[in-house]
């Protein structure tokens, strides 16, 4: 008796026909088991909790820093086995996180370029520090959101804002056609900013 394992993406044409070729007339019987997606030795199965999207999330490799690709490359590839609705509750999640961040109080804290000093304020790079907090993983995450203080000073990372995309198109060849539950961008938090929202492009 012969047992291949192989993933469902690659079941193709060319496997049959293989198959035949080697069995001939023979009959068989086909077995569909979904094995558990496996993190730090537990079962983790298909379905994106908040617990398997900060796992996602400390798959960044930064010991290839400077490479954001790279930094991408392992938590892009662990996603990219989840169904497509799973990846695109991740994109959801991501958005929660950036958007509990989007506030005066954290836009004070992330060095020379924050909101209220000498420089013009960028609403992208308020974002991007907003990134690079998430990025950092849940421990720090759950300090930031508690001390505003310790918000990432000078600090970017614009590239966690496609990683569920690249996980899409790795898994499809298609973009990931989903609009996120909470919206990101800077200044839509209402909470966190209170009136200034209003006349947000004009903040300095």
């Amino acid at each position: 008796m012969a047992v291949h394992h192989l993933k469902l993406k690659d079941l193709s044409p060319i496997f049959f026909q293989q198959l035949r070729q080697q069995y001939l007339d023979g009959e068989m019987d086909v077995e569909v088991r979904v094995i558990p997606k496996k993190l730090h030795g537990r079962n983790i199965g298909q379905t994106m909790t908040e617990e398997v999207f900060w796992d996602i999330i400390g798959m960044l490799d930064w010991e290839k820093e400077g490479d954001d690709d790279a930094v991408l490359e392992p938590a892009i590839n662990f996603l990219s086995d989840f169904p497509i609705p799973e990846i695109s509750r991740f994109q959801d999640l991501l958005s929660e996180k950036l958007h509990q961040l989007d506030g005066e109080q954290y836009a004070r804290h992330i060095g020379e370029s924050a909101y209220g000093g000498h420089r013009h304020f960028s609403a992208d790079g308020f974002l991007y520090a907003r990134c690079c907090a998430v990025a950092n993983g849940r421990l720090f995450y759950q300090q930031v959101i508690g001390h505003s203080e310790d918000m990432p000073k000078d600090l970017e990372f614009e590239a966690l804002l496609r990683l569920a995309d690249s996980a899409c198109v790795k898994k499809t060849g298609k973009h990931l056609e989903h609009i996120p539950a909470f919206n990101y961008e800077t200044g839509f938090n209402s909470q966190g900013w209170g009136e200034k929202t209003i006349t947000f492009d004009r903040l300095v």
